[in-house]
């Protein structure tokens, strides 16, 4: 029995689990080439930076770098995975997406500053800002983060400059 043309597929391949091995090396590719700039970030600052990635209605993780120095560390795992609406990765990444609607305030702000900022959102005691990886072409799905203890003086300004120079950093690779 043949198939009606329409319900023939446009072309004879099928998209497999292949395509997720290829991604997984992009990931890495990526990583590999970002981490310079989030070790220099990390140690800027004297904070955790970390890149995630938007997949579907959730942010994820995909690197994660210490600072080398210090008492006090917020750890952030490689994998770890929220939804995109909450902290402040997620919160960057819609921020430089067009409005859509009613928004939280807080992307409002970010759209404004040029980063977002939370406080305890994710974590008790772990503040988070975070800017959008703008890229030329396409969705902006990436976004970098700096993690800090609440209880860690911080002008709050400065480190979002310095996390926007970071993802200008990441973006000026594609």
């Amino acid at each position: 029995m043949e198939l009606a043309d329409h319900a023939k597929p446009p072309f004879p391949y099928a998209l497999g689990l292949g395509l997720i091995t290829l991604a997984r090396g992009v990931q890495r590719d990526l990583r590999s080439a970002a981490k310079p700039v989030l070790e220099a970030l990390s140690r800027d600052v004297g904070a955790t930076a970390i890149m995630s990635l938007v997949e579907g209605d959730d942010i994820v993780c995909i690197a994660s770098v210490e600072p080398s120095d210090g008492m006090l560390r917020v750890r952030y795992r490689e994998g770890y995975r929220h939804p995109v609406d909450r902290g402040a990765g997620g919160l960057a990444v819609l921020s430089a997406r067009p409005p859509a609607g009613r928004e939280r305030e807080e992307i409002v702000r970010a759209r404004e500053l040029g980063f977002a900022a939370t406080s305890g959102e994710l974590e008790p005691g772990a503040t988070a800002i975070s800017a959008p990886v703008r890229v030329p072409h396409g969705n902006t799905r990436l976004s970098i983060t700096v993690l800090l203890p609440e209880n860690k003086d911080v002008v709050v300004d400065i480190v979002g400059a310095r996390v926007i120079a970071a993802a200008a950093d990441v973006a000026a690779l594609f």
